[in-house]
């Protein structure tokens, strides 16, 4: 024992038993007491503490002297050490077994103790000696520790057990203890814990019932959360007597997995965390406000959720989920048409995804040189994230919203794809990245299985063209496969960039509908847009951007001469704009055209007529919605 005073009186039986209550046969001697069963049945010793709720630690120590012998028909001796809890003395009847509540502490008999609620260690009382120690919280005003020997074998003052150092001290007090927490992916997400104690307090932080290396303080800070983060933290608090431990608190990182679009509607996919209540919201519109339940709350169970919304009958719709207050990132789906074909050539639409991909792996950046991003921490194997198409998404600093194919990896090491650029002008060190697959048109429209006419001649098939720089490179299914239109090359490996459109021809009689599926994206995005030259660039969210919003004037560089050509949804043709004396103009018409809408899931040309250069040759376009929640739907 330490010099801090037991709770408990006389607690090395150094003055006999008193003031402990004993009945049956129990004596003190030499600073020990003995509970026998010497001409008894039953022996009894308890001392009633009167003292206010609080977290306390007991211990003691105890020698088992048990008998071994159970005569046919009789049970074995034993030993219950129990606490009994009371509101006050008058109602607690040790003997008569009345009180509030009972903590059990162990069981014992000749083999040793069972049923430990607690932990046991050796004694410093030598051989034959054990201790035994919790921590416990009581909300009542009275406990008292109890050692009851009960003679089950029947044979009489064949059984003892000795106890010494009863001591029970005021544990750490957790007094706000951590609260669970719902998080959208990437989010930064704290912890804290407060406690009191008498004497020196340590922490220790746990995830899923593992201590989490260096988490040793009141707070714990996890930064840029994934779902592998998703689970129960509890912290240790302890002091030199005990440790009291904090009620669990969730972790839900609110990630939404799939969103497909069925002939009846959608179907929404999650993970979960046990012991925890989901709402999936959906809104026709990216808002803040009008988000409604889809169904009844949805009960975690640390699986898979599957969400069906028969109410998905719109050519947009977006979900989100919530848990403890928290709200994650929304994902949805977008319909486009692309116009059958008429007399005068095929149906044609510029199209762009307005989704992100779900990101694979996240971290943070450590090193980066001219062609490479470094990740001490990483635990990639080489080639991972090029075996098949990667890419790299910055999600902070002056990168933020930029993405770069990655050509090759170490461990540790990425080596990306930035045509002109030196990276070390883009990235730094604390800059944080999320690596995705990079969509290729096998991956993003199927080989043998598409939504397109497929034919063996590429004047009868549907078509996707990808921009090279000067010109459209086209791409058909023949029914096998895709195929370049010129050579005939299989190309179900050719890339579809984030920030880069792709134009689909219709060559049906029918209009065809597709659907776009994903993330999104809810942070500035950045494309690189230099000049001389022309861009097909991705328009890239799920929401119309107005060409005063979109940045593109801001362009280093950009003057009259620039122009863009942005889709008319309604007309099916592309209109040509200019910025002149600070407003956006039609051609040569002098009206302000600033509102006119770049629609979602289209693309846009950027004709620039003036070189740019450096990292200057940036375009940054804001999010044209905003998805903060108002403070009254907290």
């Amino acid at each position: 024992m330490s010099g801090d005073a037991s709770l408990v009186s006389n607690p090395g039986f150094d003055s006999g038993l008193d003031p402990w209550s004993a009945q049956g046969s129990a004596a003190a001697s030499g600073g020990v007491a003995v509970v026998t069963d010497s001409g008894v049945t039953r022996s009894l010793l308890s001392q009633p503490i009167s003292l206010g709720p609080g977290a306390f630690t007991l211990s003691f120590d105890f020698r088992d002297a048990l008998s071994a012998s159970t005569p046919v028909g009789t049970l074995a001796d034993s030993l219950f050490a129990t606490l009994y809890l009371s509101d006050s003395l008058a109602t607690l009847d040790v003997p008569g077994g009345a009180f509030a509540d009972t903590i059990s502490l162990f069981d014992l008999d000749s083999t040793g103790a069972f049923n430990v609620n607690g932990m046991l260690s050796a004694s410093a009382k030598g051989a034959g000696w054990q201790r035994f120690t919790l921590t416990f919280n009581s909300v009542h005003s009275v406990l008292a520790p109890v050692f009851d020997l009960r003679d089950l074998n029947t044979i009489d003052n064949d059984s003892a057990v000795a106890f010494d150092n009863v001591d029970l001290e005021t544990a750490p007090n957790i007094t706000g203890p951590p609260l669970s927490q719902g998080a959208a992916e990437g989010d930064d997400v704290t912890f804290a814990v407060t406690a009191t104690s008498e004497r020196a307090i340590t922490y220790q932080w746990s995830f899923n019932g593992q201590p989490i290396a260096g988490a040793t303080s009141p707070t714990l800070v996890l930064g840029n959360v994934r779902p592998s983060y998703s689970g129960v933290y509890r912290v240790g608090v302890s002091d030199q007597f005990g440790t009291s431990l904090s009620p669990p608190a969730v972790l839900a990182v609110l990630r939404i997995d799939e969103v497909t679009k069925t002939t009846t509607g959608a179907t929404v996919r999650f993970g979960t965390v046990a012991n925890t209540s989901y709402t999936l919201e959906s809104n026709t519109q990216l808002a803040a406000t009008a988000w409604s339940a889809v169904g009844a709350p949805i009960a975690g169970t640390g699986a898979q959720a599957s969400v069906d919304d028969g109410g998905a009958t719109t050519p947009q719709r977006f979900y989100r989920l919530r848990a403890f207050a928290g709200t994650g990132i929304p994902s949805g789906y977008l319909q486009i048409v692309v116009p059958k074909k008429k007399a005068a050539g095929p149906g044609m639409w510029p199209a762009a995804m307005p989704f992100l991909p779900l990101a694979e792996d996240a971290s943070t950046v450590t090193g980066v040189t001219a062609s490479t991003l470094s990740d001490s921490d990483a635990p990639w194997t080489p080639n991972q994230w090029a075996a098949t198409p990667h890419l790299v998404r910055m999600t902070t600093g002056a990168g933020t919203g930029r993405f770069f194919r990655i050509t090759s990896n170490t461990g540790t090491e990425l080596t990306l794809e930035a045509a002109g650029e030196d990276l070390t002008t883009v990235l730094a060190a604390g800059d944080r990245y999320e690596i995705a697959a990079l969509p290729t048109l096998g991956s993003f429209f199927g080989t043998t299985a598409t939504p397109f006419k497929s034919n063996r001649s590429p004047a009868k098939a549907d078509s996707v063209s990808l921009w090279n720089g000067k010109r459209f490179d086209d791409f058909f299914n023949d029914g096998t496969g895709w195929k370049a239109k010129k050579g005939r090359a299989i190309s179900d490996g050719a890339l579809l960039f984030p920030d880069e459109g792709f134009l689909i021809r219709r060559r049906d009689k029918t209009a065809l509908t597709l659907t776009f599926s994903g993330l999104v994206p809810v942070g500035t995005a950045r494309t690189a847009a230099p000049g001389p030259g022309r861009l097909f660039l991705a328009q890239p969210f799920p929401a119309p951007l107005t060409l005063l919003a979109s940045g593109i004037a801001a362009l280093p560089g950009w003057t009259k001469r620039d122009s863009v050509q942005v889709w008319d949804g309604t007309r099916k043709r592309f209109f040509t704009y200019v910025f002149r004396n600070g407003l956006w103009r039609k051609g040569s018409a002098n009206a302000d055209r600033g509102a006119t809408p770049i629609p979602a899931g289209t693309a846009f040309f950027v004709q620039r007529k003036s070189p740019s250069t450096g990292a200057g040759a940036v375009l940054a376009i804001p999010p044209p919605f905003t998805l903060q929640p108002p403070a009254s739907l907290e």
